[in-house]
């Protein structure tokens, strides 16, 4: 938008000497009195209603309601049995998740409870004979006389005591989670796949060619239901933020074919906002109009909030008042064609505008003063409703099929052998390729001496306990072998006292220590044994490691020959599972730096060789630090999708002509970048900026032809909703409205 200077190009003095030799009173003052500095530029505002309010306008997007699927706890995925684009029906199996590693990872988990529970009976006999040593030390305190020591010892007990309570709560939580951890890896063992628990079109698949494991909650489908559309606020999340703007706001609205409709938020669940509130993963704001009906997937709208104010109202611009003592008036136009002054009563006021109580009717043309020069030479445009594109333009695309799984190089190597050159089409559990590491003994040989080095630490420990039991069970001997001290003397009778009772107390602390010693020692030499087992599969000593296909598919993109020295995570080959026919489009941010993915439901146009097809963005890559919150079967879920690169400037897309994806031509995709249907849309250079410096507020005006005279009108616009040389007007302009714009700028201004 062009910021239109300021100009004084006539003497203030001379106007004002001009005045005041004009024609005499008539009873109706004929000139406004010099109560401001004079104005460049004067004219007149009709009597209009409207609405006075403060606004905060955000953009809202249309999309589709998502049904998120996943799993509750970090899973590998075997394979994925949909791609971007496909209908589903309810039950429909989506995902598969890696059995073996599951069960691997249950085993692992019911080993750590085991363990978990020898913790705690450790912890309850140590807590035991503690209190009971304790105890024991009281008495031989008090029985000595020493009853300071023993109220000290009292508090002691009672510190122990609380300590042990917390403990416990803590351990109870831990437990329950990894009960909890254990079921849900159970259920996905027993059933072993993802299913969709609602109909609708796949617009997010888990990209495995980044990882197999997905983390908990993380997403692997994502299904959409183009039935069902919500307005969704990217750029806002149902957090305290959102809530201080929603307890500002009086009313919320959009704007629909440049009519005003009320907007309500689509509300989550208390407990979705209180899982949101503990795990600060807060969703996006949904919001919802009366008829859903007028929602079209991949539109944006205009989003207003209002703080306050008035709607419907008689006003007049904040530059046709003036303020003389205690009387408010205004200058109107009378029927001679001259100026009178009318005393009025005004109501509130925004930013722009004031309320007219009493005084005048709607109509009537009020004068205004203003300092912006209005063009000497224009053309005129007449206003119309129509769709505001910011368009965006890109050339890069590529034929995606996101069932495509890359097999990188596990270690720095050789490739001894491809076994599956490029093309050949292969089953689960086919040789792929051997990778010669040089250093297959070596790790094993590793490997095995952790398990030796354990062993040796075990044993080293088991005798350390021994000797501190025996160095114990001595002290009791020598004890029994002390005489007993007179009972005059308090600090021997103080050692001496249950000396016996306390020693065993130690000894019944020790052998708990030395048995969870021994079963810690038995759980981590099963962690090394199957770690050794790992190394040796596929190793034959040699340090040649095999690959093997993990799904069916299509060998692809082998960059590499035999013989060839490759570094670990290469890529080796990729394994393509599914011909999936879409495209992956990227925003062009170097033609236009706001660009980025077309929203899900957006039409866009694909030319090539002079010819024209029609596409449809069908899904995304994911959004980094989106959340989704829903209840599925009573539970609540906050869910996340792990991004691939490019997620905000990507988006996959299919065309009506199968040629593109076969011969992958070179092409100009253009897509609405945002869209928003049948509104008021200018050319940018018939609006113009000013900015007041004492507000620090920025305001747009444009130049209103009426009746043959140059208005200036105050319009509410936003920068979010302008570009390629349009500007959508929010309010304050109307289809037929004729504007001014300067002659020599009809391709657009200064920014």
């Amino acid at each position: 938008m062009r910021k239109r200077k300021n100009q004084t190009i006539i003497s203030v003095f001379l106007i004002f000497c001009l005045l005041l030799t004009s024609c005499g009173k008539t009873g109706q003052e004929e000139i406004p009195e010099l109560l401001e500095p004079v104005s460049i530029n004067a004219g007149y505002h009709p009597v209009q209603r409207g609405n006075i309010e403060a606004l905060t306008v955000v953009m809202g997007t249309v999309v589709p309601m998502p049904y998120c699927h996943f799993y509750p706890v970090s899973t590998v995925i075997s394979g994925i049995e949909v791609d971007i684009g496909d209908y589903v029906e309810e039950g429909t199996v989506l995902a598969y998740a890696d059995i073996e590693s599951v069960r691997k990872e249950i085993a692992s988990l019911e080993k750590s409870r085991e363990l978990m529970d020898a913790q705690d009976e450790t912890d309850q006999v140590i807590y035991d004979e503690t209190v009971k040593q304790l105890n024991y030390r009281k008495k031989a305190y008090l029985e000595a006389g020493a009853s300071s020591d023993a109220e000290a010892v009292k508090t002691q007990i009672a510190v122990t005591e609380e300590n042990h309570r917390y403990d416990g709560m803590l351990a109870d939580i831990h437990r329950k989670k990894l009960d909890e951890e254990i079921k849900a890896l159970k259920e996905i063992e027993a059933e072993g796949t993802l299913r969709a628990y609602h109909s609708g079109y796949v617009t997010y698949i888990k990209d495995l060619s980044v990882s197999r494991e997905a983390a908990a909650m993380e997403n692997v489908v994502v299904i959409s239901d183009m039935e069902d559309p919500y307005i969704e606020l990217k750029d806002w999340c149902a957090d305290k933020n959102y809530r201080t703007l929603l307890g500002r706001s009086k009313r919320i609205y959009t704007k629909f074919e440049n009519r005003e409709y009320a907007v309500t938020e689509l509300e989550y669940t208390d407990d979705e906002l209180i899982s949101a509130e503990v795990a600060q993963q807060y969703p996006n704001v949904r919001l919802m109009v009366e008829d859903p009906s007028m929602l079209k997937v991949g539109d944006t709208l205009p989003i207003f909030y209002s703080s306050g104010g008035k709607t419907d109202v008689l006003m007049i611009g904040n530059d046709s008042v003036y303020q003389e003592g205690e009387e408010t008036f205004v200058y109107i136009k009378n029927e001679t064609g001259g100026q009178e002054r009318r005393n009025v009563e005004l109501g509130i006021s925004d930013a722009l505008h004031t309320e007219v109580i009493d005084g005048l009717t709607e109509g009537e043309l009020v004068y205004y003063k203003s300092d912006s020069v209005a063009p000497a030479s224009y053309y005129e445009y007449t206003v119309e409703q129509k769709d505001f594109l910011l368009e965006c333009k890109t050339g890069y695309y590529r034929v995606a099929d996101s069932l495509s799984y890359p097999y990188c190089a596990e270690a720095d190597g050789v490739l001894a052998e491809i076994s599956a050159p490029q093309g050949t089409a292969v089953k689960k559990g086919d040789l792929l390729y051997i990778l010669d590491n040089g250093g297959g003994r070596a790790a094993l040989e590793e490997a095995n001496n952790a398990i030796r080095h354990a062993e040796k630490a075990y044993q080293e420990e088991q005798k350390s306990y021994d000797s501190q039991i025996a160095e114990k069970k001595a002290a009791i001997e020598a004890h029994k072998n002390q005489e007993a001290p007179t009972a005059t003397d308090t600090d021997a009778q103080k050692e001496y006292l249950y000396q016996e009772e306390q020693l065993n107390c130690d000894i019944q602390i020790l052998a708990a220590q030395k048995s969870l010693s021994e079963k810690n020692y038995n759980y981590n030499l099963e962690e090394l044994k199957q770690a050794y087992n790992d190394i040796q599969s596929g190793n034959d000593g040699s340090g040649k490691i095999h690959v093997y296909a993990e799904e069916d598919g299509v060998v692809t993109n082998v960059p590499h020959s035999q013989g060839d020295r490759v570094s670990a995570g290469s890529a080796i080959l990729v394994l393509q599972c599914s011909a999936g026919d879409k495209l992956l489009i990227t925003a062009d941010r170097k033609q236009n730096k706001r660009a980025s993915a077309a929203n899900i439901g957006q039409h866009f146009t694909f030319q090539y060789d002079g010819k024209t097809c029609e596409g449809v963005s069908i899904g995304g890559k994911g959004l980094e630090g989106k959340y989704y919150a829903g209840t599925v079967d009573g539970e609540v879920y906050i869910t996340f999708c792990n991004p691939s690169s490019g997620g905000e400037t990507q988006f996959y897309a299919s065309v009506d002509d199968d040629t593109v994806y076969r011969e992958e031509p070179e092409a100009e995709i253009t897509y609405a970048g945002i869209q928003v249907r049948d509104c008021i849309v200018i050319p940018e250079e018939l609006i113009y900026k000013e900015h007041d410096s004492e507000t620090d507020t920025d305001f747009w005006y444009v130049w209103l032809l009426k009746d043959g005279e140059l208005q200036k009108q105050y319009v509410m616009a936003s920068d979010i909703f302008s570009g390629n040389g349009e500007v959508m007007i929010l309010s304050g302009l109307s289809a037929g409205d004729v504007l001014a714009g300067e002659n020599g700028l009809e391709t657009g201004g200064e920014e």
